[in-house]
């Protein structure tokens, strides 16, 4: 079993270009619009937690799959940044996007 140290000695040789670390975009659920948190739970490939999803950005979008409007603003939104979105319900609001009561 490692020890603190080692843990911390281990995570600071990972350099960032390492291909398993991927930089993620952390977001409110009120981002999303009700029926878009239904449609994501129906999702292959969507990951659900009790406060959220985490959800993987496509690198392109064809006919198939129709995703909601404003789940395509935030995917066009961070196209080549991020290779994933968190969206909690205790994550931060971004002005950028609209924010939806539900």
């Amino acid at each position: 079993m490692m020890g603190n140290t080692d843990a911390n000695t281990t995570a600071n040789t990972i350099p960032s270009q390492h291909g398993n670390i991927r930089p993620f975009l952390d977001l409110s659920t009120a981002h999303l619009r009700y029926p878009t948190t239904q449609w994501l739970s129906s999702q292959p490939g969507t990951f659900e937690s009790e406060t959220g999803y985490v959800v993987w950005v496509p690198t392109e979008f064809s006919e198939e799959t129709k995703y909601p409007d404003e789940l395509i603003a935030i995917f066009k939104a961070t196209l080549g940044v991020v290779d994933y979105i968190m969206f909690d319900r205790d994550g931060p609001m971004d002005e950028r996007f609209p924010v939806y009561d539900w």
